[in-house]
């Protein structure tokens, strides 16, 4: 989308005067439009500002929002944020490294709530680090991950990876889910109060629920959501979001987006593949009340166009129109070539083979029934060989 220019976009300053890509983990959709952007930047359009900032819904800066310095990331880095109903911004910053971060609260003009105390949160047993995630439920409590020390007075002994706050900043000893890692690398909740997760996990509660879950507003896992990643697993999901039918998509560090449906079955008319993202990392996903995506991570051009850690997509209208995406080329045990594509399934695809760029050979004509094929080539003895894909519609 052209039309969203963040100018000179987000960007890092070093110590010798080099602009180099924001990471940016976290973006807030305000009810008016604007975008809070979260992250390890100090520059935004090629004003000063650091780890947090408002844009305006054009992606320009908004010059109303002066966050206080506890938010300015003068100690250490910026690991999460969520806004709560009443507008009010949580913000978790590093203060002793990755491990401990200070857990505060803003205003919506940005300036220090003094009705929150700050909270310190470490990590779970070494696991993870503390707080990169933070969601609010629809009540107004937080919910983040990490926890405020030891203690076996939850209801499921001590806090296996999560924790939640009442609307007072104490803890809310009744919510404990237990989960057999502790990494959390996302999560929503749903206008329901169901909280959807992602991270390192295999189990959650007892219950296979691999890299994917959803929990119910007390912490119980819900069973009648139950995703499969299978040939993504690995990847691991840097991003959620969830479009207003209730579909959920999710964004793994490839570049890569799936949708779900909300039973967790995937939905094979939307793929898009690495390809689409040059080479950079999808950290998260914010869907416009209109329809159009925000995207940010680590990337300095999406589609051909130069935005630099953040960009704005034309939803279903961009995704739609995604092909086939080539993900690794290798040679076999054989000798032969394996070809690894990302493809959407229930679109003819069409695979050739060239030795000069000049006369193709068609060595696959079928329609795929998966978003990951494996092609494997028999006639790649010769020195040099170019592969071309096309994938078509029904």
């Amino acid at each position: 989308d052209i039309t969203f220019d963040p100018g000179e976009g987000l960007t890092w300053q070093d110590d010798q005067g080099s602009l180099n890509p924001a990471f940016i983990n976290s973006l807030i959709l305000e009810p008016d439009g604007k975008i809070i952007v979260h992250g390890s930047f100090n520059f935004v359009s090629g004003h000063p500002l650091t780890n947090l900032a408002r844009l305006n819904a054009d992606g320009s800066i908004d010059s109303g929002f002066m966050p206080d310095p506890i938010a300015q990331g003068t100690v250490g880095y910026a690991s999460a944020l969520a806004v709560q109903p009443d507008g009010k911004i949580l913000l978790a910053e590093s203060v002793i490294g990755p491990n401990a971060v200070n857990l505060g609260r803003l205003t919506a003009a940005g300036s220090t709530d003094p009705s929150f105390v700050t909270l310190q949160v470490t990590e779970v047993l070494g696991w993870s680090s503390a707080c990169d995630v933070m969601v609010v439920q629809t009540d107004g409590r937080p919910v983040f991950e990490g926890h405020l020390g030891s203690d076996s007075s939850f209801a499921n002994g001590d806090p296996k990876g999560m924790t939640r706050l009442n609307l007072d900043g104490t803890v809310d000893k009744t919510f404990s889910p237990v989960l057999d890692s502790y990494d959390l690398t996302a999560a929503l909740v749903q206008p329901d109060g169901r909280i959807v997760i992602a991270g390192s996990f295999s189990r959650v509660n007892g219950i296979d629920r691999p890299g994917l879950a959803r929990l119910n507003p007390d912490g119980s896992t819900d069973l009648s959501f139950a995703p499969t990643l299978t040939g993504f697993a690995g990847y691991g999901v840097y991003a959620l979001a969830l479009q207003r039918d209730g579909k959920l998509l999710v964004g793994f560090p490839d570049g890569s987006i799936l949708r779900f449906d909300a039973q967790g079955s995937r939905d094979p008319s939307f793929y898009l593949s690495s390809g689409g993202f040059g080479q950079g990392a999808i950290w998260d996903i914010a869907v416009q009340p209109d329809g159009p995506l925000l995207v940010a991570g680590i990337f300095t051009s999406i589609s051909g166009v130069t935005r630099s850690g953040l960009a704005r997509l034309n939803g279903d209208r961009y995704l739609s129109h995604a092909q086939a995406q080539f993900r690794s080329i290798g040679r076999g045990g054989a000798g032969d070539i394996e070809l690894r594509l990302g493809v959407i399934p229930g679109r003819p695809l069409n695979v050739e083979s060239s030795t000069n760029l000049i006369d193709w050979h068609a060595i696959f004509s079928q329609t795929p029934d998966d978003y990951l094929l494996k092609i494997t080539d028999p006639h790649g003895a010769e020195p040099v060989r170019f592969y071309r894909a096309v994938q078509g519609y029904p």
